[in-house]
């Protein structure tokens, strides 16, 4: 079996050339979505996330909000005008909800883009386009939808782009998971 030596940071981190000077436009939101039947991400957002972003070396301004779906998961929906410190406070709070929830507790971290030029798009109608990362397997896939449908042509499209890239990609399409109602 061959295991990675890239580190989660090492991959997240791959994101950051995306936005600047590529035909994908980054939005500067992220979302944590979350198992969380319990309520402990609310929890956890009022008692340690404020501190956790605002430690460190500079801290952020980065703004959150818990959106609770009212069943089995909640989103962490974080904002930064600054996209690298969008992206590195997005790696610190995943870690901290590993290390004071559970390993287990995040599903996938969520950002969206549009894109600016890339004419190979299949479905011009594509209105929702985003990366999700994940650790297990570690690594980022594109999701597109237009509606409420995945536009796989396009996420394969856009995944042959974005290996050029130097994103670190999610190369087995059988973990690209759909996520719906994402929102943001």
């Amino acid at each position: 079996m061959f295991v990675s030596t890239v580190d989660k940071w090492q991959a997240m981190s791959t994101v950051l050339p995306l936005n600047v000077g590529n035909p994908l436009s980054m939005e500067h939101k992220a979302g944590i979505i979350c198992w969380d039947r319990h309520g402990k991400l609310e929890e956890f957002s009022s008692k340690e996330l404020g501190r956790i972003i605002s430690d460190g070396d500079q801290g952020t301004a980065t703004t959150f909000k818990v959106i609770d779906e009212k069943g089995d998961t909640a989103w962490l929906i974080l904002s930064d005008d600054n996209f690298e410190d969008l992206i590195s406070t997005a790696y610190t709070v995943s870690n901290a909800i590993s290390d004071l929830i559970s390993s287990d507790f995040i599903i996938g971290l969520i950002l969206k883009f549009s894109t600016l030029d890339i004419d190979f798009l299949s479905e011009k109608t594509a209105t929702d386009k985003y990366l999700v990362f994940n650790e297990d397997p570690l690594g980022f896939y594109p999701l597109v939808y237009a509606a409420s449908e995945r536009q796989h042509f396009d996420e394969l499209q856009i995944a042959d782009f974005l290996k050029t890239s130097g994103l670190f990609m999610n190369k087995n399409r059988n973990n690209w998971y759909s996520v719906e109602k994402i929102p943001f």
